[in-house]
C-alpha cells in the first residue's frame, strides 16, 4: 500500500445537496524499534506507478507511518522498557557511543549539578537511540539535541530528572501517535461508523484490514465483523466501517 484516496461526503439538507472533500495520502511504513517492515515491489506495478506519475520522493520522504494493533503493543512496550535503543539500530556504531561514554564519565567525575558538557552527535546514530543509550549509561545525566551536530549532557538532580520524566512520557506519546500516522484515521473512521463506497474494494478493504487493524487471519469473514457493520457487495461497494 502506497497511496489512499479519501472523499468525504458531507450532506446539505436544505440544498438537496452534497459538499465533497478529498483527500491523497501517501503511506509508507515507517520503521522505528523492531518495527521494521519489508515488503516486496513488482517489477510492473512500479512501471504502472511511473507511467502515472507517482512521486516516490515524496512517498519514502514524506509517506505517513502506519501501526496495526499487534504492532503498536510491540512499540509501546518497547517504548515503555527503554528497549527500542537496542532494536532500532541493530547495526549501529557501538564504538562510537562508547567514546562518547568515556568523554561524558571524565567530565562526570568533575561535573557539579546544573553542569552541562556539548559534545558531536555522530551520524551513524540516530539521536533515539543515542539519547536512550547515554541516559540509560548515566543515570545521572539527562541530554537533548542541540542541533544536528551536536548533543547536550546536563548533570541533574533526581528531583529535577523526576520532573523531566514525566514531560519525558509525553514525548513518548508523540513518538507513538506519528508511527501510528493514517491508522489515526482509520480508526475515527471505525468509531464513528461511517460509510465507505468503492468500486471493487474487497482487496482494499483485506490491505486495510492488515495495514491499520490487525494481521491477516486464515479465514476473514468472520473477523471482517470486528470493525465492518454492513457491507453489500455488487458492482459497487458499499462498507459500513
Amino acid at each position: 500500500m502506497v497511496q489512499i484516496g479519501l472523499s468525504a461526503f458531507i450532506e446539505i439538507p436544505h440544498e438537496n445537496r452534497y459538499r465533497v472533500h478529498t483527500f491523497n495520502f501517501y503511506v509508507y511504513p515507517g520503521s522505528f524499534g523492531s518495527v521494521n517492515v519489508k515488503f516486496l515491489c513488482q517489477a510492473s506495478a512500479l512501471e504502472f506507478l511511473c507511467r502515472h506519475n507517482f512521486d516516490f520522493n515524496k512517498f519514502i520522504y514524506d509517506g505517513i507511518s502506519y501501526l496495526n494493533e499487534e504492532q503498536e503493543k510491540v512499540l509501546c512496550n518497547e517504548i515503555e522498557e527503554l528497549s527500542v535503543a537496542t532494536d532500532a539500530e541493530c547495526d549501529y556504531d557501538e564504538i562510537t557511543v562508547q567514546e562518547i561514554s568515556s568523554k561524558i564519565s571524565e567530565w562526570l567525575a568533575t561535573a557539579k549539578n546544573e553542569d552541562k558538557l556539548v559534545l558531536e552527535k555522530p551520524p551513524s546514530v540516530s539521536d533515539y537511540v543515542l539519547h536512550s543509550q547515554l541516559r540509560q549509561r548515566f543515570p545521572a545525566i539527562w541530554t537533548i539535541s542541540v542541533d544536528r551536530l551536536h548533543v547536550q549532557c546536563a548533570k541533574i538532580t533526581e528531583e529535577k530528572k523526576s520532573i523531566i520524566l514525566k514531560e519525558h512520557e509525553m514525548e513518548n506519546e508523540r513518538v507513538l501517535n506519528s508511527m501510528l500516522g493514517f491508522t489515526r484515521v482509520f480508526r475515527l473512521l471505525v468509531k464513528h461508523r461511517k460509510p465507505i463506497v468503492g468500486h471493487n474494494c474487497f482487496m482494499d478493504l483485506m490491505l486495510m484490514y492488515d495495514k491499520f487493524y490487525r494481521p491477516l487471519p486464515g479465514t476473514i469473514i468472520k473477523p471482517l465483523a470486528a470493525i465492518l457493520f454492513l457491507m453489500f457487495v455488487n458492482r459497487f461497494s458499499v462498507v459500513f466501517l
